[in-house]
C-alpha cells in the first residue's frame, strides 16, 4: 500500500501496489484518523502489517493495542490491548498470525530489549478476572513512556488490580477541539469518571475545580493512615504549594523551579522585596536588572506575565473569591514596569551579567546536580535564585512536572499504591551511572543525593567505571574551566530545595487579560496607576465573586 499526499489539499491517498507487477491496483477508502498509524509522536507509535490470517484486510498497531481493519470501514477493531493482556509494550515491532488463533509478536519492553511472545486467543471466562482501575490522561500533555511503564509494571505485579489508561484527547476533533474534556466531565456527572486522573506539565483536567466539589480523594489522609509510608521523607513544602484548605488533592512527584537566577555577591539569601531591590539599583546605578536578549521578555505585557507567575498570590486569594489590586504592592509592581521594560530590539552580549550591566538571568531549575556547570559561565562566580522582585519576595515557582488526582468514588486504596510507586526510592533515586538527572525529585534522600553530586567533576560511566573529565566553557571568547562547588554551596542549595512553597499557577489567563487591557492606558500615560488599579479591582473581583 503506497500513502501518497496532495500539498495542494492537504490530503492523502492510498494505493494497493501489485507486488507480482509493481503496477497500482486501485485506490482504497480508509478511516479518517489512519494516519496515526503512519506517524510518529512522543506518546504514540503508529505501525501498519500484513492481515494475513487475522481475518482482516490490515493489522495495525500503535502505543496501546493491536487492532484490525478492512478497508473502507469507520474504525478499526482492537484485537490485543496491552494493559489488559499485561503486556509491558514500548514498542511494538513485529506482528505475525501463525494461525487465526495465534500471534507471535516481537516488542520493546520499558527499560529493555526485545522480547518475542506468543498469545493465544482464550475466552473470556478462562482469563483471571481483575479490578479495572481507569487512568485519564490527556495527549501530549503528559509522559506516555514513563506512564505506560509504570501502569505495566503495575499490572504485571498485581493479583487484583489492573490500570487502564484512557487518554481523553483521543475523542477531540477540529470542529471540537474539548469534546474530550466535555465526554470525560459527563462520565463524571453520570458517577462514572476515571478513578484516577494524571496532569502533564501545563495542565489538562481541572483539580481545583474537581476538588471543590468534593470529588478528590486527599492524599494527606491516604499518607497518614499508610504505615508503610512517611511523609516526612519527601519535602513537605512541594506538597504545601499544592494544598487546598488543609487538603492535598493534588499530588506532584517531581518537578522543575522557574526563577531569575543573580550573583551570590549582590542578592544573597535575602528575599528581593521592593525594599531590597531599591538599595541594591542604587549600589548599581548602571545596571539593567534584566538582561536583553532578542525574545521580547522584557515588554511590559511579558514581565507583567513574568510578575505573576511569582507573586499571582499576592493580589489573588482563590479560596476566599477576593483580590486587592488597589494595594500599595501592586502600585509598585506597575511602576516598576514602567520603569524597566524594554523592547530588546538589540540583543546582550554574553558578559552582561559577568559585568554587572544586568543583574537577574531567567532560567527554569530542573536538573540540580548539573545547576553549577549550566550556570556558572552566565554569572563567572557563585549565584543563588532570587525570583522576581515582590512585596512578598518569592524567589522560585514550582512547576509540577506532572501531578495525580484519585477520585474520591472510586477504588482509593488502590489507587493510592499505584501512585505511590512513582514515589518509591526505585523511582525518586537518580541513576548512579550519570551525573546529570532531570527533573527533581521529591524524595529527600534523592535531593541530598542530587545536591552531593554538585561537589563531583562530570562524569561518563565506561565499562562500569566513572571516568571523570574537566568541564569547561567559554564566555566572550574567554573559556573558563567550571569547577564543583564547594559542600556549603551544595548544602545551601539542598536547604533552599527543602522550603520553596510556591506553584506556578497557569490558571490565571482570563485575570490577566483585564489586567493587561487596564493597564495599556497607564503604561501609555493615558491613565494613574491608580486609577487602571482602581478598575481592575473591580472587574476582576466581579469575575471572582461570580465564579464561587
Amino acid at each position: 500500500m503506497e500513502e501518497i499526499y496532495d500539498s495542494e489539499s492537504a490530503s492523502y491517498t492510498y494505493q494497493l501496489l501489485d507486488v507480482t507487477t509493481g503496477q497500482s491496483a486501485g485506490e482504497v477508502e480508509l478511516m479518517d484518523n489512519f494516519t496515526k498509524y503512519t506517524s510518529y509522536n512522543a506518546n504514540n507509535q503508529g505501525y501498519i502489517y500484513a492481515g494475513g490470517e487475522s481475518g482482516f484486510d490490515l493489522v495495525l498497531s500503535d502505543s496501546y493495542a493491536v487492532y484490525g481493519y478492512d478497508f473502507g470501514d469507520s474504525q478499526e477493531t482492537e484485537i490485543i490491548s496491552y494493559q489488559s493482556s499485561d503486556l509491558s509494550v514500548y514498542l511494538m515491532n513485529e506482528i505475525v498470525y501463525l494461525s487465526p488463533q495465534r500471534v507471535l509478536v516481537c516488542y520493546v519492553g520499558y527499560g529493555d530489549y526485545d522480547r518475542f511472545a506468543i498469545l493465544d486467543k482464550v475466552n473470556s471466562s478462562d482469563v483471571q478476572e481483575k479490578v479495572e482501575l481507569q487512568l485519564a490522561v490527556y495527549g501530549t500533555n503528559y509522559d506516555g513512556v514513563e506512564i505506560n511503564r509504570i501502569v505495566s509494571e503495575f499490572n504485571e505485579s498485581s493479583d487484583t488490580y489492573r490500570i487502564m489508561v484512557v487518554d481523553y484527547s483521543e475523542y477531540a476533533t477540529s470542529e471540537d477541539p474539548d469534546a474530550g474534556i466535555t465526554r470525560l466531565n459527563n462520565e463524571i456527572m453520570a458517577g462514572e469518571g476515571p478513578d484516577l486522573f494524571f496532569n502533564g506539565l501545563e495542565g489538562s483536567f481541572d483539580f481545583d475545580s474537581y476538588a471543590k466539589q468534593g470529588m478528590l480523594a486527599d492524599f494527606y489522609e491516604l499518607m497518614e493512615n499508610d504505615p508503610d509510608f512517611e511523609k516526612s521523607d519527601y519535602l513537605e513544602n512541594v506538597f504545601e504549594a499544592y494544598e487546598k484548605d488543609g487538603c492535598l488533592y493534588e499530588l506532584v512527584p517531581e518537578f522543575q523551579l522557574f526563577t531569575y537566577l543573580g550573583k551570590y555577591s549582590i542578592f544573597g539569601e535575602e528575599a528581593l522585596t521592593w525594599e531590597r531591590l531599591e538599595k541594591i539599583m542604587a549600589a548599581y546605578p548602571d545596571a539593567d536588572l534584566f538582561g536583553t536578549d532578542s525574545s521580547g521578555q522584557n515588554s511590559a505585557e511579558s514581565l507583567l506575565y513574568q510578575a505573576f507567575y511569582f507573586c499571582y498570590e499576592d493580589f489573588i486569594d482563590e479560596e476566599a473569591g477576593t483580590c486587592s489590586f488597589t494595594s500599595e504592592a501592586f502600585l509598585k509592581l506597575l511602576e516598576f514596569i514602567a520603569e524597566n521594560e524594554q523592547d530588546d530590539e538589540v540583543r546582550g552580549d554574553n558578559r552582561q551579567y559577568i559585568e554587572d550591566r544586568a543583574l537577574l538571568y531567567q532560567f527554569t531549575i530542573d536538573a540540580v546536580s548539573y545547576l553549577n556547570y549550566y550556570n556558572y559561565g552566565i554569572f563567572d562566580e557563585d549565584f543563588v535564585a532570587v525570583g522576581f522582585p515582590s512585596e512578598s519576595g518569592t524567589s522560585s515557582v514550582i512547576m509540577a512536572n506532572g501531578s495525580f488526582a484519585i477520585s474520591s468514588s472510586g477504588n482509593v486504596e488502590a489507587a493510592w499504591e499505584f501512585v505511590k510507586m512513582f514515589l518509591s526510592e526505585e523511582e525518586q533515586m537518580p541513576d548512579d551511572d550519570m551525573l546529570f538527572s532531570y527533573p527533581i525529585p521529591v524524595l529527600k534522600a534523592a535531593v541530598r543525593e542530587l545536591t552531593d553530586r554538585m561537589t563531583q567533576q562530570p562524569y561518563d560511566t565506561i565499562n562500569g567505571e566513572k571516568v571523570y573529565e574537566a568541564y569547561e566553557t567559554s564566555v566572550g571568547g574567554v573559556t573558563m574551566e567550571i569547577e564543583p562547588v564547594s559542600q556549603e554551596v551544595a548544602d545551601r542549595w539542598y536547604d533552599y530545595l527543602c522550603t520553596v512553597n510556591r506553584k506556578l499557577n497557569w490558571n490565571f489567563n482570563d485575570v490577566m487579560s483585564i489586567v493587561l487591557e487596564e493597564t495599556g492606558a497607564y503604561f501609555a500615560g493615558q491613565k494613574s496607576a491608580e486609577a487602571v488599579a482602581e478598575i481592575i479591582q473591580s472587574r476582576v473581583g466581579l469575575m471572582l465573586s461570580e465564579e464561587q
